[in-house]
C-alpha cells in the first residue's frame, strides 16, 4: 500500500530543495543500509538519503521523535541512531516523492530557511522598512524585532491596510510577508500648580491636561489676580518646567498677563511659577519734637514696607501734653485711631506721617455747692498753675468746725486767709467737710387710735435747722370717722392737697398733738336672696355684734329645687363697717313618683326619682293573658321616656296577634250541638263558624233520647264532627 504525505509548508519546487539522481537513489536500495552523510559546499544544506515514509504520518509529523518514520531503512530509527534523529527532529524540512511507498527510498532535504517580512504603516513620518526572520518565527517574538517608532505606543500587528484584521501572537512566518503597524501617539500629564494667591494660571489648549500628545504645541497664560495687579512686582517672575526655566513668547501685556508656549511635549510637564513679589514702599515718620514721641514695633525696617502690609504706631505725649490728641494725618489724609490708640496705614505707596497741632494739658477745678459760698481765682487752668479761693457758710452754720480738701488732701488756709493749691496736674475736685446746723427734737404722741406715718431717714430727735418735716395721721379701724384735729406747738394745722400735715423751716423744737378721735358707727342691713331689704339696724358701733330680729326669710321652690334657709353670707361677730348680710338657702333637688303600670293599670314598678334624671324600667316584662282568638305581645309604653320634671306614669302597650283559625263542619247538626265559653260568655258555635286554635269546644250529642256530653281541644287542625 502506498501513501503520499504532502506538507502545506513545503513547497518540493523550491529552487532551495536539491534532488539526488538517481542512481545514487538506486545504489541506496540496493545497499539496504544506512547511507552516509553528504556535505555539500553550502554551510547550512544537510542532506540524507534513503528514508521510508510511513504512511502514518501527518502533514506536521516530526520525522526525529515519530517510532514509524523508517520501517525498513534502519539508519533513521531514533533507537538505533539517537543523534541523527534528534538532529532531524529540531530542523527537519520534508520531501515527499509523488506516489512514494513505504519501501521506496525518498530523499529527505531541510535546512534553515529565511523571509523578509515588510514592515508597513499609515501613520504620518512613518519608514517602511523589513526584517529578515528564519522560517517559523512567530508574531509574538517579531515584535521584540521591530523598529522604535519615537513617540507612539504599538497597539498591534494587522494583516491589511486598514488595520481590521490582525495577527494572533501564535501566528507565524511561512514565507516573505508585509504587515501593518497600528501606533497611537504617547500621551502625557501636565500638572498645574494646584492654587496661587496672586495669579492663575490660563492654558490655551481644549485637551485634557491628563492626556497631552506626543509632539502637542502647548500654550498657557500667566495672569495677575486683579486685587493684586497693581500690587506685585512682575520684574523677576520665573515659570519652571520640570525645574527649568523658560522664557515667554512676549512681554507682560496690559491686562497683566504674559503667554509661555512649549513647542514640542515629549514628557510630563510639572509648571511652576515663582519670582512674584509684592512692591516695598518707605515710611517718613516726623521729626521728633518736644512732647511727643512715635512708637512702633522696631523690627520693621520703615524704608521698605511690603505692599498691603499694616503699619500701626502709636503717638505717646509727655505727661503735660497727655490730654493732647491731635490729628494724624498719612499722605495728608487724616487717620483715626483704634479703641488701644493704635493709628493703621495700609501701604500701598511712599508714605508720610504728620502729626498736628498740640497744646499742655488743661484742668477743672471742681467747686461744691451747698449752704456756703465758694470764690475761686480760676475754674480752668494749665499744667503746673497755681489757685486760690475762699469759703463762706450761710447765716445759721458753724465756720469753725469744716474741713476743705482737693482731691482728697486736707487743705489749710493761707497768711492771707485762703485755701490755695499749688503746682496743679489734675482735675481739682474741692469738697467742704464739718458744715452742721441746728438740730430740734420732734414729739409726737403714742396711741392705739390711730399711728404717724413720715419718712424713716428723719430722726425725730435730731431735726436740722430750717428743715421741713412731713407726716400722716393714719386712724386706726374703729376711729376712721373720727374728725380729728392736729396741733403743732398748739397751733392748729390743717391738711394739705396730698394729705399731709407740714412743718416748714423748723426753727425750735416741735410738740404734736391730736383731738376728736371718736369710736366709729355703722348700718348693719338684712337682705333676701333677692336683694329684698329683711331689716336695717343703724348706729351699731365698731366691734359690736350684730343681731337679725326679722322673720325667717324665705325663697319660692321651682320644678327642679326646693331651698331651705341656712343662715348668712357672712358670719359677723365684730361689725367693722357699714355691712350688708344676704341670707343664703340650702338647694335640694325635688323627687317625683315615677310609676310603671300594665295595660289594665295594675303597678308594676313605682319610685322617686331626681329631677332631671332618666328613668327606666327594671321589673318584669309586663304580660297580657291570650284570649281564645288572640295573643297579645308587649311593645313598649304608652309615652316616650323623658327626664323627670313631675310625677309621670308609664302604662305597657301590647299589639294582639290573631291565632289560627278553622271552619266549623258538623255533619249531623240536628243532633250535635257546639258550644264555647268566648270572653266568659258561653255561645253556640255553628257549622261554618271559625273555631281558634287551642279554644275549647263543649260538644252535645243527642243518642236516644240521651244526652252525650264531649269536651275537647282542637291542636293545630282542623276537625269534623261526625254522627255515630
Amino acid at each position: 500500500m502506498s501513501s503520499t504525505i504532502a506538507s502545506p509548508q513545503i513547497d518540493p519546487q523550491d529552487s532551495n530543495f536539491k534532488k539526488l539522481p538517481e542512481n545514487e537513489k538506486q545504489q541506496a536500495n540496493k545497499r539496504g543500509k544506512n547511507t552516509k552523510k553528504e556535505e555539500t559546499n553550502k554551510k547550512d544544506e544537510k542532506v540524507v538519503k534513503s528514508v521510508a515514509p510511513n504512511d502514518t504520518m501527518d502533514n506536521n509529523a516530526n520525522l526525529g521523535t515519530n517510532k514509524d518514520v523508517i520501517t525498513t531503512n534502519p539508519i533513521l530509527q531514533p533507537q538505533k541512531n539517537k543523534k541523527l534523529a534528534k538532529k532531524i527532529a529540531g530542523n527537519v524540512l520534508l520531501a515527499l516523492a509523488a506516489g512514494a511507498t513505504a519501501v521506496t527510498p525518498v530523499v529527505v532535504y531541510y535546512k534553515n530557511k529565511k523571509y523578509e517580512v515588510v514592515v508597513e504603516s499609515e501613520v504620518d513620518n512613518f519608514t517602511a522598512y523589513s526584517i529578515t526572520v528564519k522560517r517559523g518565527e512567530s508574531i509574538s517574538n517579531l515584535k521584540t524585532r521591530l523598529n522604535e517608532f519615537v513617540g507612539h505606543n504599538l497597539v498591534g500587528i494587522y494583516k491589511d491596510s486598514y488595520c481590521t484584521i490582525p495577527f494572533s501572537e501564535s501566528d507565524k512566518v511561512t514565507k516573505n510577508t508585509k504587515v501593518y503597524l497600528k501606533y497611537e501617539r504617547i500621551k502625557y500629564i501636565v500638572t498645574m500648580p494646584e492654587s496661587l494667591e496672586h495669579c492663575d494660571i490660563i492654558y490655551t489648549t481644549s485637551e485634557d491636561l491628563s492626556a497631552i500628545e506626543w509632539g502637542t504645541k502647548f500654550s498657557f497664560v500667566v495672569k495677575l489676580k486683579e486685587d493684586f495687579q497693581n500690587s506685585y512686582d512682575r520684574s523677576n517672575i520665573q515659570v519652571l518646567v520640570n525645574g527649568v526655566a523658560i522664557n515667554p513668547d512676549a512681554v507682560w501685556n496690559d491686562d497683566k498677563e504674559i503667554t509661555y508656549t512649549i513647542d514640542f511635549v515629549e514628557q510630563d510637564l510639572n509648571i511652576e511659577v515663582t519670582g512674584l513679589s509684592l512692591n516695598r514702599y518707605s515710611l517718613q515718620l516726623p521729626t521728633a519734637e518736644e512732647g511727643y514721641s512715635i512708637d512702633y514695633d522696631n523690627s520693621v525696617d520703615i524704608t521698605s514696607i511690603e505692599h498691603g502690609s499694616e503699619f500701626k504706631f502709636k503717638v505717646n505725649f509727655s505727661e503735660e501734653f497727655s490730654q493732647a490728641d491731635p490729628s494724624v494725618f498719612a499722605n495728608g489724609e487724616e487717620i483715626e485711631k483704634d479703641a488701644e490708640g493704635y493709628y493703621s496705614v495700609v501701604v500701598t505707596d511712599d508714605v508720610v506721617i504728620q502729626v498736628g497741632a498740640f497744646e499742655l494739658n488743661t484742668y477743672n477745678i471742681i467747686l461744691p455747692t451747698g449752704e456756703y459760698t465758694i470764690t475761686s481765682s480760676a475754674e480752668q487752668v494749665s499744667w503746673g498753675e497755681n489757685i486760690d479761693f475762699e469759703v463762706v457758710l450761710n447765716e445759721g452754720y458753724d465756720q469753725s468746725n469744716i474741713i476743705v480738701k482737693a482731691n482728697g488732701q486736707v487743705v489749710e488756709k493761707n497768711e492771707f486767709g485762703k485755701y490755695q493749691v499749688l503746682d496743679i496736674r489734675a482735675d481739682i475736685n474741692i469738697e467742704i467737710e464739718g458744715v452742721k446746723l441746728n438740730k430740734y427734737s420732734i414729739s409726737l404722741p403714742t396711741s392705739d387710735k390711730y399711728t404717724f406715718n413720715y419718712e424713716q431717714v428723719f430722726d425725730l430727735a435730731s431735726i436740722a435747722h430750717g428743715s421741713t418735716f412731713r407726716f400722716e395721721v393714719e386712724l386706726s379701724q374703729a376711729y376712721t370717722q373720727s374728725n380729728i384735729m392736729v396741733y403743732v406747738n398748739n397751733k392748729l394745722v390743717s391738711k394739705n392737697e396730698y394729705g399731709e400735715y407740714v412743718i416748714e423751716n423748723i426753727k425750735s423744737a416741735i410738740v404734736v398733738k391730736i383731738e376728736g378721735i371718736q369710736l366709729n358707727k355703722y348700718t348693719v342691713t338684712w337682705t333676701n336672696y333677692d336683694g329684698t331689704v329683711l331689716e336695717v339696724d343703724e348706729n351699731v358701733y365698731h366691734g359690736s355684734s350684730p343681731e337679725y330680729d326679722g322673720e325667717i326669710p324665705i325663697k319660692e321652690s321651682t320644678p327642679q329645687y326646693s331651698y331651705a334657709f341656712s343662715g348668712w353670707n357672712n358670719e359677723i361677730e365684730s361689725v367693722e363697717g357699714d355691712l350688708v348680710l344676704t341670707a343664703m338657702f340650702t338647694e335640694l333637688v325635688n323627687q317625683y313618683v315615677v310609676s310603671w303600670v300594665n295595660y289594665d293599670g295594675v303597678e308594676l314598678l313605682s319610685e322617686r326619682l331626681d329631677y332631671g334624671s332618666v328613668p327606666s324600667y327594671y321589673g318584669e316584662t309586663p304580660v297580657k293573658t291570650s284570649d281564645y282568638r288572640y295573643n297579645y305581645n308587649f311593645v313598649g309604653w304608652d309615652k316616650e321616656i323623658n327626664e323627670v320634671v313631675g310625677n309621670v306614669t308609664y302604662k305597657a302597650v301590647f299589639v294582639s296577634e290573631e291565632k289560627t283559625s278553622y271552619a266549623l263542619v258538623i255533619n249531623d247538626s240536628s243532633n250535635v250541638t257546639v258550644t264555647a265559653k268566648r270572653n266568659n260568655v258561653y255561645a253556640n258555635i255553628t257549622a261554618g263558624e271559625n273555631v281558634y286554635e287551642d279554644e275549647k269546644l263543649f260538644v252535645n250529642y243527642n243518642e236516644t233520647n240521651g244526652y252525650i256530653m264531649s269536651e275537647f281541644s282542637l291542636n293545630n287542625q282542623e276537625y269534623v264532627l261526625k254522627t255515630g
